[in-house]
């Protein structure tokens, strides 16, 4: 190349660098720090995204540089308690970003509690559903969740007779997604009695991850996939449940009798008869592909997490153990245990809330829009329209709240803090969101696990196997994998 054009590119890169350096260097968040590419461009976020490893990626920042990090240009996590209340807080002003936007396509963008950017909005569509899982009505679903949990053990006792070493997470995900299915649909999918990926729900439901968290930190890319596919990566799990929703309707009209306890699917089925305007058909549709694609990841990798620290604290497991056999010796428990009974089992619950804490489901900063007028957050200034998140997996490391042992498994944290301290504790620790945005469907998730968790460690013993070879992929959820277990039915059961 000739010299002249060299000069010529080094000097049009020079302004280019400068074009985009000056913006940067008048900002109010000039100084606060982060990776350098990242004041730049955001493809520095994207690729960390692309890894898989941004959760631990995420606390190493703020390790290094304090409770505000830069990760795009106009991108910013936080770590601080009380920026809870300002980001997530009743009455917020702070609208989710445009980066769950992507996720869900315009068909069903109106009645998708999740992507809903417009907190009014938002709050409208929520009322519609809300008392639907309500705990009152959630602990409906017992018998239901009994009757999975029977298959389940009896598939994990096969396993125990063989000394057959499974992949855990896989199998509590089967469970997860049959007891999901059988509240919703009134059936099960089949998953613990095939063992494996049915339609391919579950590889779906991971690709569908992958491409949301990405194309978030681009949502015009989103867009116009939008308009040149209508027929997108997450219209499959629509599909799906229509076609569940249709095989409902023609049983019903071939006289099938409505069960004692109604599903969901039922119940949205019923709402949409008595108010189809303010309950529409879509209402129906995206509640129960909701219930789906959210109440099986999540519950499934809050029961791998809390399962895993178990078996690696085996005086932990004991306690356990020993908790539930004081309880069922003073009668204070059944089998098989009730919600309310669990709820009295203090150091159960300890170590669920500190198996959340550790491995919170969701581990991507929590983004949300800097309304008009700006806002002081963590004593710093932001402008309208930038993005600033709080990630639940940097937020549960906080050793101030939590803390100098934050990064390990103490349930008796939960027990042994003072009321100040352990308020503080519960107001940091936001494995399913925070405020409105609160997961709707988190009540499902505690049942299940409070009612399964005392049955497995009860009738198993359970040892992980090459637990090294245990990993963790982050794609907004972050799923465990290889979690090798080998299982012993116990004598004392």
């Amino acid at each position: 190349m000739e010299p002249q054009y060299i000069a010529l590119l080094l000097l049009t890169s020079c302004f280019y660098f400068l074009y985009r350096l000056m913006p940067s260097l008048q900002e109010p968040t000039r100084a606060v720090p982060g990776p350098f590419v990242a004041r730049f461009s955001s493809l520095w976020y994207f690729s960390r995204l692309y890894s898989g490893q941004f959760h631990d990626e995420n606390v190493e920042l703020h390790e290094k540089w304090g409770n505000i990090v830069r990760l795009a240009p106009n991108m910013y996590s936080i770590d601080d308690p009380e920026a809870t209340k300002i980001l997530y807080g009743p009455g917020t002003r702070f609208w989710k970003s445009d980066w769950y936007s992507v996720w869900g396509s315009p068909a069903i963008a109106s009645v998708n509690l999740f992507a809903l950017q417009d907190t009014k909005v938002h709050a409208s569509v929520r009322r519609q559903y809300a008392s639907y899982f309500a705990m009152s009505s959630v602990v409906g679903y017992e018998d239901y969740i009994d009757n999975v949990t029977d298959v389940f053990c009896a598939k994990l006792e096969e396993y125990a007779a063989a000394a057959t070493v499974i992949d855990f997470g896989h199998w509590l995900q089967c469970y997860a997604f049959d007891v999901i299915a059988k509240i919703t649909f009134g059936e099960r999918f089949g998953f613990l009695d095939a063992g494996h990926d049915i339609g391919s729900i579950m590889s779906n439901l991971e690709s569908f991850g992958l491409y949301s968290t990405l194309t978030g930190v681009y949502p015009c890319i989103h867009r116009l996939i939008s308009r040149l596919n209508p027929k997108q990566a997450n219209n499959y799990l629509v599909d799906f449940t229509v076609s569940k929703l249709e095989a409902r309707r023609i049983a019903f009209e071939q006289g099938k009798p409505l069960p004692d306890t109604l599903d969901f699917c039922t119940k949205f089925a019923v709402a949409n008869e008595k108010s189809p305007e303010t309950f529409s058909p879509l209402h129906v549709i995206v509640g129960a592909g909701s219930n789906i694609a959210a109440g099986s990841e999540t519950t499934s990798i809050a029961l791998s997490s809390i399962l895993a620290n178990l078996l690696n604290s085996p005086t932990v497991l004991q306690k356990v153990r020993q908790e539930i056999k004081n309880a069922r010796d003073k009668g204070a428990v059944s089998r098989p245990i009730t919600f309310a009974q669990a709820q009295g089992l203090k150091y159960l619950q300890a170590v669920v809330k500190e198996g959340m804490r550790l491995h919170p489901s969701a581990a991507l900063p929590l983004w949300r829009n800097v309304p008009e007028g700006g806002a002081t957050i963590a004593g710093q200034y932001f402008r309208a329209g930038t993005v600033v998140g709080i990630n639940p997996w940097v937020a549960h490391r906080n050793q101030s709240i939590f803390g100098p042992d934050a990064k390990s498994f103490r349930p008796e944290r939960w027990l042994e803090a003072s009321s100040e301290q352990a308020a503080a504790m519960e107001r940091y620790w936001i494995p399913f969101g925070m405020g409105a945005r609160t997961c709707i469907g988190k009540n499902i998730s505690f049942l299940e696990i409070s009612k399964l968790l005392p049955e497995l460690v009860q009738r198993f013993d359970l040892e992980q196997v090459e637990p090294q070879e245990m990993k963790n992929i982050n794609r907004w959820f972050v799923k465990q994998k290889n979690f090798k277990v080998r299982f012993k039915a116990r004598d004392d059961f």
